[in-house]
């Protein structure tokens, strides 16, 4: 993922999903949630909180890492998580509905 500017939380995780190759419907199905909540957020019709943010990247198998520093805009990325890091996570907690 390009680090030259801050991706929307939508963009974020639909570059996340197409990297997996993983269709709206199947994240959707890992996450518990509707597909079309996945394509507001995507859209960036809604805004995810960053416990749903988060929770969608682990279903996909990476982690949101944020960085703040002073007079920056927060930058979000996420990061592919090792194999022991994703048998650790309850799939109960993989995310939350938006």
């Amino acid at each position: 993922m390009p680090h030259d500017r801050n991706p929307s939380p939508g963009e974020l995780v639909r570059r996340v999903r197409e990297r997996h190759h993983v269709t709206q419907k199947e994240l959707a199905q890992r996450a518990h949630t509707a597909q079309s909540a996945i394509s507001r957020i995507e859209c960036d019709r809604i805004s995810p909180t960053v416990d749903t943010l988060s929770g969608l990247l682990r279903a996909l198998g990476e982690e949101l890492t944020l960085e703040a520093r002073p007079g920056r805009p927060i930058v979000l990325r996420a990061r592919v998580l090792d194999s022991e890091e994703t048998q650790q996570v309850p799939q109960a907690d993989a995310a939350r509905t938006a």
